[in-house]
């Protein structure tokens, strides 16, 4: 009866957490499919999270220009060579 008391709020908790998170948007792949050294590119030093991807110039021209490089100017330092 105790574990009862623990392994149903516990089974509660955790199918929130798996039904209420996303998955993330920005991933390594885009970092690779544009040739850029690291994700700083295109996001600051901090983590994304959901609320703010903390994306800088960058990263937000990226964005709005359907997930391409092509149209942003992208400094020398931030492409592998």
């Amino acid at each position: 009866m105790r574990i009862l008391k623990v392994a149903i709020p516990a089974g509660i908790v955790m199918s929130g957490f798996l039904l209420l998170t996303t998955a993330s948007y920005g991933t390594p792949a885009y970092m690779k499919k544009e040739n850029l050294k690291s994700c700083t590119g295109c996001h600051a030093k901090l983590p994304p999270t959901k609320e703010s991807p903390n994306l800088n110039t960058l990263g937000t021209c990226y964005q709005k220009n359907d997930h391409s490089l092509a149209k942003c100017d992208v400094p020398a330092n931030l492409k592998k060579s």
